[in-house]
């Protein structure tokens, strides 16, 4: 691995530990450099700005999350396989990389534009599941339900113990193997109640 090389990823991972934990309004380059190991001027020159830097950081986490979830969605495979693949995609990615929705969430409420355009640019179309929907319905299926309230639903039962991580592992005294215990059982449990949610025929 070359200097450059080497330098830019050392400036990432600083970047991405301070934009996680302090957001981007929160983060400063002169911290970021400090915990790289450089100085100011080498990580402007590298990045430029602040908003280069990350841009950077959060299109790299959102390739993590994005890519697979619209592939998926937009594949041909019935509505019950799409749940159990998204489910087990995520839980597998999630479990590995645990900051990454309250990081992603929290940068989606500030600046939205951001992640509309990364969803667009890799084919996110809502027209494709809006279609494998009403097939189900219309077959009787599944009970009625919007493409947007499903989308809702089935994300938010998602990541909803990854949000909220402390709170979960607080309240009924979880250690962290418990907490990892309780995600891969949820990971193998979670399909089959989401489709019992939208009674949703596999």
């Amino acid at each position: 691995m070359g200097k450059d090389e080497t330098t830019e990823q050392s400036i990432l991972k600083s970047a991405r530990e301070t934009f996680k934990t302090r957001g981007f309004s929160g983060a400063k380059m002169a911290e970021i450099a400090k915990e790289a190991g450089i100085n100011k001027a080498l990580l402007h020159y590298y990045f430029r700005s602040k908003q280069n830097l990350f841009d950077t950081v959060f299109a790299e986490a959102v390739s993590v999350l994005i890519p697979k979830l619209i592939a998926l969605l937009q594949s041909d495979l019935p509505l019950d396989v799409k749940i159990y693949k998204i489910v087990d995609y995520y839980y597998l990615t999630l479990s590995k990389n645990r900051d990454l929705p309250i990081f992603v969430l929290s940068e989606i409420r500030t600046n939205p534009g951001f992640m509309l355009h990364m969803l667009k640019e890799n084919g996110m179309d809502h027209l494709v599941l809006d279609k494998q929907i009403e097939q189900e319905i219309s077959k009787g299926n599944m009970i009625p339900v919007s493409t947007p309230e499903f989308f809702s639903n089935v994300m938010g039962l998602i990541l909803f113990p990854f949000i909220v991580e402390p709170l979960i592992k607080g309240l009924f005294q979880m250690s962290e193997i418990d907490f990892q215990n309780f995600l891969e059982k949820r990971r193998h449990e979670l399909p089959s109640q989401i489709l019992k949610l939208f009674k949703l025929k596999s």
